[in-house]
């Protein structure tokens, strides 16, 4: 919070006096507890918190200080996490892939819901099964008709060593390569219908989140 602050002062070139800090500590204070976050730790509790967000938020006698924040987004962060567990309750590759669709139709139904009452976004994080098609591992597809974003993030690939390579040269390539390493490059750009070919930036990870550019791919 406090590097997207930063930046967006940066862009209409505003001095961050030590005044301006200490104001921008006390909002990021002030909105911290805005902040709701759960951890479920199997699919059945998972889904039993999605279905009692709206009595969490919306209740006149709220069990929280956001009830009369607009809400901004509904985050679901690796739900690829519990693909293994809803696969092992079936006994056979076939009901396992039916399965894991009901699961789909479970997780989606519910998040289409909720972004209509919540008037809200929502993001869902999911590992990809395959790296060529970057298709999430869950949902494994959306209801006809929903509007869906699709975005692929991964690292920024560090070269390899050349073939052959000494190990006086691979030596003195070590400290270039881990200065690459720690910068903390990602990519990210649009899949699916509707992607255009060097839609994409590229931003590092540290203290916190910077863009470094556009077009990464």
């Amino acid at each position: 919070m406090s590097t997207l602050l930063k930046t967006s002062l940066a862009t209409t070139e505003q001095e961050i006096t030590a005044t301006l800090k200490a104001s921008m500590k006390s909002a990021i204070k002030t909105a911290l507890p805005h902040l709701h976050i759960f951890h479920p730790t199997s699919w059945s509790s998972f889904l039993s918190t999605l279905d009692s967000l709206p009595e969490y938020l919306l209740n006149d006698n709220p069990q929280h200080k956001s009830m009369h924040r607009r809400i901004h987004s509904l985050i679901l962060e690796d739900i690829d996490a519990f693909v293994w567990s809803i696969r092992n309750t079936s006994t056979t590759m076939s009901s396992s892939s039916n399965t894991l669709a009901t699961a789909s139709a479970q997780l989606t139904t519910r998040v289409a819901k909720l972004g209509k009452l919540l008037s809200c976004a929502t993001v869902l994080t999911s590992e990809s099964n395959l790296l060529s098609s970057y298709r999430p591992a869950l949902p494994t597809s959306w209801p006809q008709g929903t509007p869906v974003t699709r975005l692929a993030v991964r690292r920024v690939d560090v070269l390899k060593f050349a073939p052959g390579v000494s190990v006086e040269d691979a030596e003195k390539e070590r400290v270039q390569r881990w200065e690459v390493v720690s910068r903390g490059r990602f990519e990210c750009w649009r899949v699916g219908v509707g992607a255009r070919d060097g839609e994409g930036f590229v931003f590092r990870v540290g203290k916190g989140i910077e863009m470094e550019r556009d077009g990464a791919r």
